[in-house]
């Protein structure tokens, strides 16, 4: 944890709500930039950074204690509700990976955030039941005419949310001057208002969370295969590759599972912790002396 703390520290330095706030305005314009309404392919550098920032924000949002267990969704207070897109705009990034190389990672990692944040808004009832029933499902064996009905229902809420947020997006901006300036209100723009915006955004990322989850279960086929091949600019295999196993995220049948798997994605350090205490380590360094002396004495 200790690596982590370095990490997440370097790239939000001495961060409180109000940095964190900040880092949130910059990081969700980003990801509006770069993952929602890219103009061209995505930057790997750029999605990269995105990331590490957003790794940051969820994990001081998990040591300010943000969002307590016990909380009702009433409770939380409107400057914090937008940090619940956190897991979102997490697996939107991830997933947005162009290295064909590092793709089928990135989708597993991407898979295990759309769960988490499904399991998140399970928790405080932000979405619609069956949005979050379907989010929930780890196998699709609805029969296909239920599903295409729960396909169409999906698709007329999220058009009612997209429609919400494309709503208050544009009063804010035309009463704030800048609709990503969260926490700020003016004209008629309220805190009533931005509630409702976040919400709307929640909703609407539940659903679409469904769906890219879908086409990530559909792609994972082709990427495992890629993979058992060596890679992309790998040789024409001499024998047909193994069939794919079972889709990794198929196993994920908890949410404790599903808890652990999210904070090794978000927490783990990327440098090696040490596995003995400063101690430990002195105390073996001085056995080892110890048994080096000795091999020099009975050498004489």
């Amino acid at each position: 944890m200790e690596a982590t703390y370095v990490e997440a520290t370097a790239a939000l330095p001495d961060a409180d709500e109000f940095k964190l706030s900040t880092a949130w305005y910059e990081s969700f314009k980003q990801y509006r930039e770069l993952v929602q309404s890219p103009i061209s392919k995505p930057n790997r550098d750029e999605i990269v950074k995105l990331v590490a920032k957003l790794k940051a924000i969820a994990w001081h949002v998990d040591q300010l204690r943000l969002f307590s267990p016990n909380e009702e969704l009433d409770d939380i207070n409107t400057s914090d509700l937008k940090f619940l897109l956190v897991t979102f705009l997490l697996a939107e990034t991830v997933a947005s990976e162009p290295d064909m190389e590092k793709r089928l990672g990135a989708v597993k990692t991407a898979m295990v955030f759309w769960k988490m944040f499904g399991q998140q808004c399970e928790r405080l009832g932000v979405a619609h039941a069956e949005d979050l029933a379907a989010l929930a499902r780890d196998e699709d064996s609805l029969p296909q005419a239920k599903k295409r009905e729960e396909k169409i229902a999906r698709f007329r809420r999220s058009k009612e949310f997209d429609d919400k947020c494309a709503y208050y997006f544009a009063k804010k901006r035309r009463d704030v001057g800048d609709e990503f300036q969260w926490g700020s209100y003016g004209g008629t723009f309220d805190e009533e208002m931005e509630r409702e915006l976040i919400l709307s955004l929640l909703r609407s990322s539940v659903i679409k969370s469904i769906e890219n989850m879908d086409s990530a279960q559909r792609e994972l086929p082709m990427l495992e295969m890629l993979a058992a091949r060596g890679g992309l600019n790998a040789p024409p295999p001499k024998m047909p590759p193994p069939e794919p196993t079972e889709p990794w995220v198929m196993r994920i049948r908890n949410k404790a599972e599903l808890d652990q798997l999210y904070r090794q994605q978000v927490f783990q350090p990327s440098i090696p912790l040490p596995t003995m205490t400063l101690a430990e380590a002195a105390e073996y360094e001085m056995a080892d002396m110890r048994r080096r002396q000795e091999l020099e004495e009975q050498k004489k």
